[in-house]
């Protein structure tokens, strides 16, 4: 499992290794799948719809 700063609701995409998941807060975070570790979390964005 991995920590982010608010729930996540969304579904998970799978690309090139890494998972990618947004969250309540707006922040979109990227996993790394072959070393289960973060990989990337963006800035606060606006809602997409």
């Amino acid at each position: 499992s991995a920590l982010t700063e608010q729930t996540v609701h969304s579904a998970p995409t799978i690309v090139d290794g890494a998972v990618y998941l947004g969250s309540e807060n707006g922040r979109v975070y990227a996993f790394d799948l072959g070393v289960r570790r973060s990989r990337h979390r963006s800035a606060r964005v606006r809602r997409v719809r």
